[in-house]
């Protein structure tokens, strides 16, 4: 067939013989290649049915495409605990416009919904074991949805098969913040923490626990991330105003002036 008429929609249904005018626009539909369809008045109801079923078919996955997360909307916020991760994501939130979903936060909102799901996380957490990368990834999908991005992703990828089953499903962030800190700096940072945030993983055996699961299984992430996207090793241990103004740069920001209540304090 000749090559689709521009200004055509992909389909029409002519119902009866045409009107008067619209006897050129059928024979364009019908030279073009387009879908025509000749609908008798017997036929007319349930071919109108038929024609909303599919556009609203049609309709609703191209909304869920549209609302699916994009990976290169996505920063991956990867460091030890207590390197200041939820901090400077914070203050990029709040003074650049990004969205920050930890992934933590969110495991521990369905620990609080008391679902049976939310117990074994609860237990998981506790033992400083790494949640199935599926249920992270499930809230995240959920939470990216609802928001517009940029997405900072903070806490995950946390295992080679976290980012393997984020790859697979979303797709390779181009840009990952990596905070480099001390395991000295992050136990007392986590000890003074505990002091305050009651958190079940804030004590210093599940502080060990955790120590040695980043170590083993989030460490190569940071790794094999470095080979398919760009890893910005952040110096985590400054004050908070000066580790600001390193993440700034590496996401090509001038850092913008902070209150201050945030510019001299450290972490």
């Amino acid at each position: 067939p000749a090559s689709p008429q521009r200004g055509l929609a992909p389909q029409a249904f002519c119902f009866g013989a045409p009107a008067d005018g619209e006897a050129p626009l059928a024979a364009a539909y019908k030279a073009g290649g387009r879908e025509l369809h000749d609908v008798t008045a017997e036929e007319g109801g349930a071919a109108a049915d038929e024609m909303l079923t599919t556009l609203g078919a049609d309709g609703a996955a191209s909304s869920a495409a549209a609302s699916m997360p994009q990976a290169k909307d996505v920063i991956f916020v990867l460091g030890g605990p207590g390197s200041g991760k939820g901090t400077q994501c914070a203050l990029l939130a709040q003074h650049l416009g990004y969205t920050h979903f930890s992934a933590g936060d969110l495991l521990r909102a369905e620990v609080e919904s008391g679902s049976a799901q939310g117990v074994m996380i609860e237990e998981m957490i506790k033992e400083g074991k790494i949640v199935p990368a599926q249920t992270t990834i499930d809230l995240l999908k959920k939470a990216m949805g609802a928001q517009a991005g940029p997405y900072l992703i903070d806490g995950f990828p946390r295992s080679m098969d976290n980012v393997k089953a984020f790859e697979d499903q979303v797709g390779v962030p181009p840009n990952v913040l990596f905070f480099d800190v001390s395991e000295e700096v992050l136990e007392a940072r986590l000890l003074e923490r505990a002091k305050t945030s009651g958190r079940a993983d804030d004590n210093k055996e599940s502080i060990m626990k955790r120590f040695k699961t980043f170590q083993s299984q989030s460490l190569p992430v940071v790794e094999y991330l470095a080979t398919i996207s760009k890893v910005h090793k952040i110096k985590g241990e400054g004050g908070k105003a000066q580790v600001f103004a390193e993440v700034c740069a590496a996401l090509g920001h001038t850092p913008p002036e902070l209150p201050a209540e945030d510019a001299p304090t450290a972490e």
